[in-house]
């Protein structure tokens, strides 16, 4: 008497494939989130760990954020001069803590932006938002766009200190060229701004984009120490007139 070996049917084998690619589309958006979360506590543990450390700097140097070089031309709010982040370092932070860790250009080309762009100046993963003392030999001849009257503080007791922004996530966008009044990028392309790196023949791009044409948001480091995250909704353009790429906070 022969036995039959026992197999699946054509049937039972699509069923199971069914079921395992209904598991993976409910699975993989839900992972997505998970790390996509844990980018933002990650990277606002970063922020966190540079406004205590400009806080602890201001309180020993009459309430004033170090002396900084406030970017080239004086609107680049992403580079930092090397003295400056030397005074920030003192108080903890490393070189880590200057860039978030869901940007991918920076964790490919990070020692390119640290050590090699200038050598005087740093191009970091997040936005200074604050300035040098009026008199000072360099100090922004601008204030922000946008609602709120957004200013630049110059010192840890500024009056608004839980509504004024100090280190925040780079977000910016190309909002010329191709990507002007384009219904396809409303806000600019958030994955091709040229800056720092364009040098080595790539783009710079936005800490927290989710595609090309769409940004996630990022967190707020505020003068009085708290970090919040905030969705590009709430975002508005924040950058000089006539400056690029168009930059948003």
């Amino acid at each position: 008497m022969t036995t039959r070996k026992k197999a699946f049917t054509l049937v039972e084998l699509l069923v199971v494939i069914a079921i395992i690619a209904l598991l993976l589309s409910i699975l993989v958006p839900a992972l997505r989130k998970a790390k996509s979360h844990a980018m933002r506590v990650y990277c606002g543990n970063n922020i966190k760990q540079v406004i205590l450390a400009l806080g602890l700097y201001a309180s020993e140097n009459r309430d004033f954020f170090p002396y900084h070089d406030v970017g080239e031309c004086w609107y680049w709010l992403w580079g930092l001069d090397r003295a400056c982040t030397t005074k920030i370092m003192k108080y903890g932070p490393t070189m880590e803590s200057f860039y978030c860790p869901a940007n991918i250009q920076q964790k490919r080309f990070k020692w390119q932006y640290w050590e090699e762009w200038s050598k005087n100046e740093h191009i970091i993963g997040y936005f200074s938002l604050w300035d040098n003392p009026p008199g000072s030999a360099r100090v922004r001849n601008w204030q922000p766009q946008g609602s709120g009257n957004k200013k630049f503080p110059v010192k840890v007791t500024d009056p608004m200190a839980s509504a004024t922004e100090l280190f925040v996530d780079v977000t910016f966008s190309n909002m010329t060229g191709t990507y002007a009044n384009n219904p396809q990028f409303p806000h600019g392309n958030f994955a091709k701004c040229g800056g720092g790196m364009i040098g080595l023949g790539t783009y710079d791009c936005s800490n927290h984009y989710l595609s090309e044409s769409k940004c996630e948001g990022g967190n707020m480091g505020f003068v009085d120490g708290h970090v919040d995250w905030r969705n590009f909704s709430e975002m508005e353009i924040r950058n000089k007139p006539g400056c690029f790429p168009t930059t948003w906070w």
